[in-house]
C-alpha cells in the first residue's frame, strides 16, 4: 500500500502480483475485511491497483471484483534522432523568460493550476506553498523548460529536468483559455522546441510520463517513435 502525498484520497497499489487473486475468492474477501477493519474505508475514497498492461488477467479478476479502469499511464523514452523538427520560433526557454519576461513563481503557479485542474479524476491534497516549492526545488532546468508567452501571459509551458544525459518532461500545459485544438498544438510547439534543443545539447534520449486522461498531451504520441515504452493500467474501487 502507498500513499501519495500529493494525491491522499485513494490509497495505491503499485506492486501487484496476478497469482493474489486468481481464482482465490477468499483472499479478496479477507482483503475487504481488512480495509473495513483499518478504517480505509472511511478514511479514503477507494483504493487504486496499478499493473502493466502485459498482465492481462488481472484485468478481469479486477473487474469481476467491481474495480473500474481510471486511465493508461505510458511511459516512454525516446531518441531525440529519430524525431525530425525545426526551431518553434513562439518558444522561449525558462532561462530567457525569467529574464525579460515573466518570474519562475508565474511559471510554477500556472503549472500548479493546470495540474490542479486537469486531475480532476484524482483530486489534490490541500498542499502549502512550502510543500509546492519542494516539488520544484532543484528540479527545474531553465534551459529546456520552455514557454509560449502572449502580451505578458502564459499560453503553454512545459517543466523538464535533465540527468545523466537524459531529459525528463514532466508536466506540459496549455492554457484552458483556448480550445483543445488549440492547447494541442501549443503542446506541440513545446515538445518539439525540447527534441530541437536536446539534439543541439547532445541529449541522448528524453522520457515522457502520459496518462491517457491528458487529452492535450496525449496527442503527441502519434509524433514520437519509442525506442522504449511501458503501459501501466489503472484500476479502481470506490469505497
Amino acid at each position: 500500500m502507498k500513499l501519495n502525498p500529493i494525491h491522499p484520497y485513494f490509497l495505491k497499489i503499485d506492486i501487484f502480483s496476478e497469482d493474489f487473486w486468481s481464482g482465490k475468492t477468499k483472499n479478496y474477501e479477507n482483503f475487504k475485511y481488512l480495509i473495513k477493519e483499518r478504517g480505509w474505508d472511511r478514511k479514503f475514497h477507494g483504493l487504486d491497483v496499478i499493473f502493466q498492461v502485459k498482465q492481462k488477467n488481472i484485468t478481469l479478476l479486477l473487474s469481476e471484483f467491481r474495480f473500474a479502469w481510471v486511465m493508461n499511464c505510458h511511459e516512454i523514452s525516446v531518441n531525440p534522432g529519430d524525431i525530425v523538427t525545426a526551431r518553434q520560433l513562439s518558444v522561449v526557454s525558462l532561462k530567457k523568460a525569467i529574464a525579460d519576461l515573466i518570474t519562475f513563481d508565474d511559471f510554477k503557479n500556472f503549472l500548479i493550476h493546470r495540474y490542479i485542474e486537469a486531475h480532476y479524476w484524482n483530486p489534490i491534497g490541500q498542499l502549502s506553498i512550502e510543500e509546492w516549492d519542494k516539488l520544484f526545488a532543484n528540479n527545474v532546468s531553465l534551459d529546456f523548460s520552455v514557454l509560449i508567452i502572449k502580451n505578458s501571459e502564459i499560453m503553454a509551458a512545459s517543466w523538464a529536468s535533465t540527468r545523466d544525459y537524459h531529459l525528463d518532461i514532466i508536466w506540459a500545459f496549455a492554457s484552458n483559455q483556448v480550445t483543445h485544438i488549440n492547447r494541442q498544438k501549443l503542446i506541440r510547439q513545446l515538445v518539439l522546441e525540447q527534441v530541437r534543443l536536446t539534439m543541439v545539447r547532445g541529449l541522448k534520449r528524453i522520457t515522457f510520463e502520459i496518462d491517457s486522461t491528458d487529452k492535450d498531451l496525449f496527442s503527441i504520441l502519434s509524433l514520437l517513435t519509442p525506442r522504449e515504452e511501458t503501459i501501466f493500467k489503472r484500476y479502481r474501487l470506490k469505497f
